[in-house]
């Protein structure tokens, strides 16, 4: 997702087969706005992206509340560039992101083709390809730039050879990029009418195999096969505001081949099987593989035996410490148990007299026992009646 600090509330995406590609850094960003950019408060983003052959696009666009409206009730006119070339257009409002996030996705033109029929085109990357070698020029360098060549004495030079190197440099300059402009306008009036849309054209892929020397463009933006529009389009008529002298943000994607990513030094080459360093052992380095495998085999016994092994000991200790603590419990229950039985051993020792009870025979022949006698200091005789 490419944002810019300084410009919060937008952003944009680039979708590849309907998933975000992902974006690469360019460590020239300021080189190239100086060149490509005379507005030096424009602020700009650039990434780099992989693309691949014949592979559909799309650029997703985002408005978040985060943006400040506040000046002059103005819209925003998002302007799309494919190669240096305007290919659609989208405004959003104010009033578009009081209930959201403004959202779109733009993935084709809108031309008009012979028959005077507005069609849809889709975006897609193609591979450009290196048409036939210009040989007048072999003492030109890859450094060589289109202000060198407009001073250079043709002499007996064919020109139209030299136009056509003039105008395939000119077509680099732009190829390669996706561009989304920001503006700010002052909307004015709907424009059907004035409007001139682009007509249906193909796009020109073969350069010059001179005029690609040294660079790492790869691929240009085609368009699929024309299909009729559903409706027509609708144009607005707008004004950019005076103070702005331009857009004021940018959001730029160059797209490579894997192969020109890697030219550029913005990725890695991935390591290929040849170049894998050997991460064999110096102690094996002299078997072959079948007795590396063996003795890599018997290893991975051994490793498993010990597992076995390990395991069967966490078991075996397992089970003996819950056997230790089932008999520990029952110990604990028994000696438990002996102690309520002493317990109510001594109960029985400490009771008072033992009463008869009803099925209990009683010998009433036998002799009564004495009654126990008590004199008071008077003289009488008590007799204790409660004792047996």
């Amino acid at each position: 997702m490419a944002i810019i600090p300084e410009f919060p509330g937008a952003e944009v995406t680039v979708q590849i087969r309907g998933n975000v590609a992902t974006e690469h850094d360019d460590s020239n960003t300021k080189e190239r706005q100086q060149k490509q950019n005379k507005n030096v408060g424009t602020k700009i983003c650039c990434k780099y992206i992989q693309c691949k052959d014949d592979a559909p696009f799309s650029i997703h666009l985002k408005v978040t509340n985060q943006y400040t409206w506040g000046h002059r009730n103005h819209s925003l006119n998002i302007a799309v560039y494919l190669d240096g070339k305007w290919v659609r257009g989208e405004f959003c409002r104010e009033w578009n992101t009081h209930l959201g996030d403004w959202e779109r996705d733009v993935d084709h033109r809108i031309t008009m083709n012979e028959g005077g029929q507005f069609v849809e085109q889709g975006f897609k990357f193609t591979g450009i390809t290196k048409g036939k070698a210009i040989s007048h020029f072999p003492w030109l360098s890859s450094t060589t730039t289109l202000d060198l060549l407009t001073k250079v004495n043709y002499g007996t030079v064919e020109e139209a050879d030299m136009a056509q190197f003039k105008q395939d440099l000119r077509k680099l300059e732009r190829m390669g990029t996706i561009e989304v402009r920001f503006y700010r306008v002052i909307e004015l009036k709907d424009d059907d009418d004035g409007f001139q849309p682009q007509k249906t054209s193909p796009a020109d892929f073969e350069l010059a195999e001179k005029a690609l020397k040294g660079k790492a463009i790869s691929h240009g933006a085609g368009f699929s096969a024309p299909m009729r529009a559903p409706k027509a389009p609708r144009y607005v008529d707008s004004q950019n505001l005076p103070e702005d002298n331009g857009p004021i943000a940018i959001f730029r994607f160059l797209y490579r081949s894997q192969e020109s990513l890697i030219q550029e030094g913005i990725i890695s080459r991935p390591p290929s099987k040849g170049d894998k360093k050997s991460t064999t052992p110096a102690a094996l380095s002299g078997l072959t593989q079948e007795e590396i495998e063996t003795l890599a085999m018997e290893r991975l016994q051994q490793k498993r035996l010990s597992w076995f092994s390990e395991a069967e000991s966490r078991l075996t200790g397992s089970l003996e410490r819950k056997r230790k603590k089932e008999e520990d419990e029952n110990v604990k229950d028994i000696k438990d148990i002996k102690d309520v039985k002493d317990i109510k051993e001594a109960k029985k020792e400490t009771k008072g007299p033992v009463k008869h009870e009803i099925s209990q025979t009683i010998d009433l022949t036998a002799p009564p026992r004495p009654y126990k006698k008590a004199k008071k200091a008077d003289g009488k005789v008590i007799i204790d009646l409660d004792d047996e």
